[in-house]
Parts: structure tokens; sequence; C-alpha cells
């Protein structure tokens, strides 16, 4: 879950985004109550759901209030019940292109950042196109005829 994307220019045509902030994330029994002010304190939309080392499952604000219009008190309801398939990895470095291309593939809005098989951070579809936005607003507009 990153804050501003940070860019740099590689070799190829596309920027980097490396991590800008620590990673949050809420074990599977957190209730409901406790991942929202998680995401709340930290600012993110996105919360891995993490047992040991393991990435078992990505909570949105979206699922949070599913699960609250349910019906059942917040503190019934956990991370583990509410969350969806986790995120997928891209590694630490990759380039907007692949970042974009991994999360369409996947469906998700998100992917996890991972450098040496360890979740280093989080790159969201607002990261990206923060960054394309930000790199576009290099780029001169041609003049008007």
């Amino acid at each position: 879950m990153m804050g501003s994307p940070t860019s740099r220019t590689t070799a190829t045509e596309h920027p980097t985004i490396q991590p800008g902030r620590r990673l949050v994330a809420v074990h599977p029994e957190a209730d409901a109550f406790t991942a929202l002010t998680v995401m709340r304190r930290n600012e993110v939309r996105h919360l891995p759901v993490v047992a040991g080392e393991q990435c078992v499952g990505m909570l949105t604000e979206t699922d949070l209030l599913r699960g609250l219009a349910s019906g059942r008190s917040g503190a019934d309801l956990t991370a583990g019940e509410l969350c969806h398939q986790p995120a997928p990895a891209v590694p630490a470095g990759s380039s907007l292109r692949t970042m974009a291309e991994t999360m369409v593939a996947s469906g998700a809005d998100a992917a996890l950042v991972v450098s040496r098989g360890v979740m280093v951070g989080m790159v969201t579809s607002s990261d990206v196109l923060g960054a394309v936005t930000a790199k576009w607003r290099e780029v001169p507009l041609p003049a008007p005829r």
C-alpha cells in the first residue's frame, strides 16, 4: 500500500515504482472492525490478509461494506471470511506495463510487490495511473493547428 509512488527511468521506456510505505496487513482472525481501523489509520483501501508469511487473501473497503450489510455484527465477521483471492505478485522494480498487465490478467486492482520472495509493498491501480499521469505531464502536448 503505497503513498505517492516514486518513479525512476530504467533502460526500458517504462518507469518503475518502488514501494513508498511499509506494508500493513491483518491476520485472518482479525474482526471486521479491527481491519477497518487498520485501513483508516493507514489511509489504505486494500489490506492483505496474512497467515504466517503467506498472503491468503485481499480485503477491500467493498468487502467490509458487503459484510456489514449482511446484518452480522462487525465483531462477528473476520477478515478471513470477508477477503477475496490474494492479489497477484509483481517483482520490486517492475515496469508500469508489467504491473498493469498483471493486475488486468488477474482481474485485481492491486498487486503485492515482492523482493526475494518477501512482500515489501503493494501497488494499486491508482498508483499506476498516477505514475502514468505524471509521466504524461512531462511530455509536452503538441501545439494546436
